[in-house]
């Protein structure tokens, strides 16, 4: 009957985290587990079904202790939301070990905060040594069954030993309070008034002349050359090279070559070469080489890094080379963009790379996602996109192939023709183009196509390629799974650079020159397009 019990409580143990009144005596040596008596610190990381107030209360309830809102990255309990809206939940025991469990948001939001504080109060406990410890408890033997010979007695079994409840390290020593000195003058770090001090100290106006060394700034600190803080900053730390804060940072970071902190920058950091930010920026973050944890708000250099593996980007990144290493909602602007997650937002340069879907605009020359939106650039790829090839011709007599990938409204074409019925002289045509799609119903599609592509004939080495250009309409009707037939109408344009040495294009029917020169032309005609598409 004791193990039947215990097994109930453990499937009950994410419901109620109280302990039966009704254990019997011989349970005492179970294992006691105890909400921490250090004040837990918690994360919640852009998780817009859940109210973060209402969860740091909910918990100071079930554990007794306080519960403090951070935006840390060593909190000791983080929630954070995938692209589907289903919460992970990670808590870091006293032992460095860490426990995450995941479970999706209710309807209601104030069912998904008793959940999310019943699951978070049941791993900071760890509630499930309880019942393990009481399923060690001896089965009292049962009493044998009446035989003709009674059966020899076995050996009491043995108490299978008790595991020892981990032991928890200390809490750190509090941090000494800081010797207060309203104004302070060094030479260089360990030279002034930090020669007593050692950077133990709090400072409302520190001045360096080489450097000055504080344990605190609560005001403003200068410095000639190094700008060294052990602790916090609130206000302005300023260093001709260098300045360094080995704590947080709420307010104006500058150095002239470096500005550093060990933790996080709410407000501005700017340097001449490199800012950086571990624990991540609130704000602006200014230099050639910009890192940071995470970003909320904007990071401006040559080389952005963001390397938060979760929420990487909520705001943008501006320059050559922008690098997130999770999930970006917001904006990329630069020559080579890189998202390691997915993208709520628009990424815009001439390589833009996203592992995961882009919810959004990809544009540049070359873009590569899982899958995206809209994709404008000369090559798109989307290795979860949908790939059709369509068979066609047009008035101009051309027979040819067409490329159509892509995923949401966008699609890119890559397509090749060639004309046999001009005998004169025959000639190629191949060229890329882009499209957006509209799909009324599973049966019928439609695309707005634009391509451009070069005219490949014998007088191409002498002059160059002719340039044709489309704008169509398509119209794609599926008679059965993996076929469809289509037509399309447009605008034709043809420019060559030497009219003296026109292509033969066929009988274009309502021709005109919309411009001319003595040696160039552009005209335009109507064409239209049909054929099959394969999926």
């Amino acid at each position: 009957m004791m193990r039947a019990a215990a097994l109930i409580a453990l499937a009950l143990l994410g419901a109620s985290p109280a302990r039966a009144q009704t254990e019997p005596a011989d349970s005492q040596d179970t294992l006691q587990p105890e909400a921490p008596a250090e004040p837990v610190t918690l994360d919640v990381r852009a998780v817009e079904a859940l109210d973060a107030e209402a969860l740091r209360e909910a918990l100071e309830a079930d554990l007794g202790v306080e519960v403090r809102l951070v935006h840390d990255g060593d909190a000791r309990v983080i929630v954070t939301s995938d692209a589907d809206g289903r919460l992970t939940l990670r808590v870091r025991r006293a032992d460095g070990d860490v426990l995450e469990r995941a479970t999706d948001p209710d309807a209601q939001p104030a069912r998904t905060v008793t959940t999310v504080s019943l699951l978070v109060a049941n791993l900071v406990r760890d509630e499930s040594s309880e019942v393990l410890a009481l399923l060690r408890i001896e089965r009292r033997p049962e009493a044998p069954e009446p035989a003709e010979e009674p059966p020899p007695e076995e050996p009491p079994a043995e108490e299978p030993p008790v595991e020892e409840p981990p032991v928890e390290e200390p809490p750190p020593p509090a941090p000494p309070e800081h010797e207060h000195i309203p104004a302070a003058i060094d030479f260089a770090p360990f030279l002034g008034f930090s020669t007593a001090s050692q950077g133990g100290d709090r400072r409302n106006f520190a001045l360096g002349v080489l450097g000055t060394l504080a344990g605190r700034i609560e005001g403003a600190s200068i410095a000639g050359v190094v700008d060294l803080t052990l602790g916090d900053v609130r206000g302005l730390q300023l260093g001709g090279i260098s300045a360094l804060a080995g704590d947080r940072v709420a307010g104006l970071q500058l150095g002239g070559v470096v500005a550093a902190t060990t933790d996080r920058v709410e407000g501005l950091q700017l340097g001449g070469v490199v800012a950086v930010a571990p624990g991540g920026v609130d704000g602006l973050q200014l230099s050639m080489v910009d890192v940071a944890g995470s970003v909320r708000g904007a990071q401006l250099g040559m080389v952005n890094v963001s390397a938060d593996e979760v929420l990487a980007v909520q705001g943008i990144q501006i320059g050559l080379a922008n690098i997130a290493a999770g999930e970006t909602r917001g904006a990329q602007i630069g020559l080579a963009n890189v998202a390691t997650g997915p993208v709520d937002g628009v990424q815009v340069g001439l390589v833009n790379v996203a592992s995961g879907p882009v919810r959004g605009l990809q544009l540049g020359l070359v873009n590569f996602a899982e899958r995206a939106d809209a994709a404008v650039g000369l090559v798109n790829v989307q290795t979860a996109g949908q790939v059709q090839l369509r068979g066609h011709v047009d008035t101009n007599g051309y027979l040819g192939l067409t490329m159509v990938h892509g995923a949401g409204v966008s699609r890119w074409l890559l397509f090749a023709a060639g004309n046999p019925f001009l005998a004169a002289r025959p000639g190629g045509l191949a060229g890329v183009g882009i499209g957006f799609r509209i799909e009324p119903s599973e049966l019928i599609h439609l695309d707005i196509e634009t391509s451009a592509g070069a005219v490949l004939d014998r007088a191409l080495s002498q002059r160059g390629p002719d340039v044709i250009g489309d704008l169509r309409l398509v119209l794609a009707i599926r008679i059965f799974d993996g076929f469809a037939i289509f037509g399309g109408i447009g605008y034709r344009l043809h420019f060559t650079a030497d009219r003296t040495d026109d292509v033969e294009l066929g009988a274009p029917f309502g021709e005109s020159v919309l411009t001319e020169s003595a040696t160039s032309l552009l005209r335009g005609w109507p064409a239209i397009q049909l054929g099959v598409e394969l999926f």
